[in-house]
């Protein structure tokens, strides 16, 4: 009902049901009504947790002594307690390796280096190296200075404007 008080008072379309502002929404009926803001979700309780932004509340505190952070989600409270705890839930599945990660996705970047795919080429026009992991290409465009070349043409003469275009 609030979905669609919200929808007949305060976007000005007017629909006969849930159904109806769902289909127009893309199934997301539960409207964001603060000033600029356009989200739209298909649950009430993700509308909720998303007011929590613009209010500026808080709600979740971290237990830890002298540890003032505060936020938002229970899972990203989750995730900062597990970093004081020091848990690594995301375990290598590789038998020699059983290296453990905070995040899924380091774990995710970690198993390629058990792959023999270099998915990650250096941009650097004149450099052949491609890398396992995009961690080991950022380590090497910062030790050899690695960058794109850029050919530097001047594009708008009244206003001295340079546009940078790579080299092909």
């Amino acid at each position: 009902m609030l979905a669609l008080h919200s929808k007949r008072r305060h976007t000005g379309v007017r629909a006969q049901d849930n159904r109806t502002v769902g289909q127009q929404l893309g199934g997301r009926v539960y409207k964001c009504n603060f000033i600029g803001c356009e989200k739209a979700f298909k649950r009430s309780d993700a509308l909720l947790r998303h007011r929590l932004i613009h209010s500026g509340d808080k709600p979740f505190i971290c237990p830890f002594d002298g540890c003032d952070y505060r936020c938002v989600e229970r899972q990203r409270l989750s995730a900062h307690t597990n970093r004081h705890l020091d848990l690594r839930p995301y375990v290598c599945a590789v038998a020699e390796c059983r290296k453990a990660f905070r995040w899924k996705s380091n774990l995710k970047e970690h198993q390629s280096v058990h792959s023999d795919a270099r998915p990650h080429p250096c941009p650097h026009p004149r450099c052949t190296h491609r890398f396992k992991t995009y961690s080991s290409l950022s380590k090497h465009r910062i030790t050899f200075k690695c960058e794109p070349i850029f050919e530097w043409e001047i594009t708008d003469h009244h206003f001295n404007q340079i546009v940078a275009k790579p080299l092909k």
